[in-house]
């Protein structure tokens, strides 16, 4: 009976949990439906919204057309025109969009919202349509409506740029006398040139006041914009003329520094001890260009003058860096090469002892190597090239290493050379490992093991030297 009870609790109590969560969930559901509507609803006023601006835009642009038909040229309108044309095409397409969204026809609510959303995305092409074309027409409005005064100050401009023509001229002249004509290559034609520049800019003004007159803002403008540029240009072309003499009197300067700086690198390149074989041709091409420069006095070109100056300046640098370089990598390796021999004396010490202790064991490959690191090292100390003398004595460190190595695994493994004295006959033969029986070992020593009992003497050397009371045990 009390199970019965339990069960029916837990039923009940299932059963309303139940209901709690289903009903919870329902209204989850219905909240985020009512939000989702909400949304929608919001987008579509807000597409509506979008839609009265566009018609209302589109509108006042047509009106806005009648005022530029009579201000500008047909270039202008045709620009205006298409541009309301697309308007009105996007605009149409969005009134059937409209039509769509509210017709009896019920929507879901992503189809309501794709529909809102491309309404307001035309609405907004025809904005920047539109937009862009008013900013144009209001761009040369401006034009045209500063166009007189424009011209004004570009005609005041013309005048003073006048000024400085006859002052250029004469500076031209003056300079002609003292420089090269190579020097007054880039300036010779600036003054023939900014009065031409001056009569193109008086043609261009002339032609933007009659495009103005006949209301074309777009060629009116353009023109206005040429002879501004023309009366710079002119300018520039010069000033240019007025600032060469100022630049040849630096040039000059700089080159009497540089002549100077030449005849003591020349010295200095002179002195050079061991030198290579181009050095000796790049200081006669320094001196040659020196000296002609310094006998120049009249008409000369500064600038090409300095050019040619400083190219055998600088190939004499790039010679003198490369021997100043070779200098102090001489130094460096003269300072390291102590260190090497020294490295390479205690490397072959330190092989020499372990094959003259275990003299039987050691073969022929780490005595070949010691006894080539002793004549690399040799040759080291003797060798004048510091390069060559350092070379030398790291490669005897390396062979001495290597001989020690070779010596060390010999050893541990008990050797497969005769001690001093063996023989290497039919009976006195030797193997890996020790000596054949019927040898000195299995003869002389019986039941001593023959090889294995001198591995395991030559082992005990190797490892803690003890057996060093045994020297005489092969006596």
């Amino acid at each position: 009976m009390e199970i019965v009870v339990i069960l029916a609790v837990l039923l009940i109590g299932g059963a309303v949990a139940y209901v709690i969560l289903s009903t919870r969930r329902k209204r989850r559901e219905v909240a985020s439906q009512q939000q989702a509507f909400a949304e929608v609803d919001a987008l579509e006023v807000n597409a509506g919204q979008a839609l009265v601006r566009a018609d209302e835009r589109i509108r006042l642009a047509a009106d806005e057309l009648s005022f530029i038909t009579a201000e500008f040229g047909d270039e202008v309108i045709s620009r205006f025109r298409a541009a309301i044309a697309d308007a009105r095409g996007s605009l149409t397409e969005a009134f059937r969009l409209n039509q769509l969204l509210h017709d009896e026809k019920p929507d879901t609510p992503d189809e309501r919202r794709s529909m809102s959303q491309g309404i307001i995305q035309h609405c907004s092409d025809i904005e920047s349509t539109l937009g862009e074309q008013a900013d144009s027409v209001s761009t040369l409005r401006d034009t045209m409506r500063g166009l007189p005064d424009a011209v004004a100050a570009a005609r005041a401009d013309i005048a003073t740029v006048r000024e400085h023509v006859e002052p250029a001229r004469r500076a031209l002249a003056s300079a002609s006398d003292r420089y090269a004509e190579s020097a007054l290559r880039s300036v010779a034609p600036n003054v023939d040139q900014a009065e031409r520049l001056l009569e193109f800019c008086e043609r261009s003004l002339q032609i933007a006041e009659q495009k103005h007159e006949e209301h074309l803002a777009i060629p009116a403008g353009k023109a206005l914009t040429v002879a501004r540029e023309s009366v710079s240009r002119a300018g520039g072309l010069l000033r240019a003329v007025t600032d060469f003499e100022m630049e040849a009197l630096s040039a000059e300067s700089t080159l009497a520094a540089v002549i100077e700086d030449s005849r003591g690198d020349i010295i200095v390149a002179r002195d050079v001890a061991d030198p290579p074989s181009d050095l000796r041709p790049a200081i006669e091409r320094l001196r040659s260009e020196t000296e002609s420069v310094a006998q120049q006095t009249v008409r000369r070109d500064p600038f090409e003058t300095l050019s040619r100056l400083r190219e055998a300046n600088t190939a004499l640098d790039v010679i003198m860096d490369r021997i100043t370089q070779r200098t102090r990598d001489a130094e460096k390796l003269k300072a390291q090469l102590p260190h090497a021999i020294d490295d390479a004396e205690r490397q072959i010490a330190a092989a020499t002892n372990i094959v003259d202790n275990y003299q039987a064991p050691v073969g022929p490959d780490a005595r070949t190597r010691l006894a080539e690191a002793r004549r690399v090292l040799d040759s080291a100390r003797t060798d004048h090239d510091n390069a060559t003398a350092v070379a030398s004595a790291r490669r005897a460190a390396d062979l001495a290493s290597e001989a020690a190595r070779i010596a060390h695994s010999e050893i541990q493994q008990g050797g497969m050379y005769g001690m001093p004295g063996g023989g290497y006959g039919p009976q006195q033969g030797y193997a890996r490992g020790g000596y054949r029986r019927g040898g000195m070992m299995g003869g002389g020593m019986g039941g001593m093991g023959g090889g294995r009992m001198l591995t395991g003497i030559l082992g005990g050397m190797v490892v803690g030297g003890l057996l060093d009371d045994m020297g005489d045990m092969f006596d």
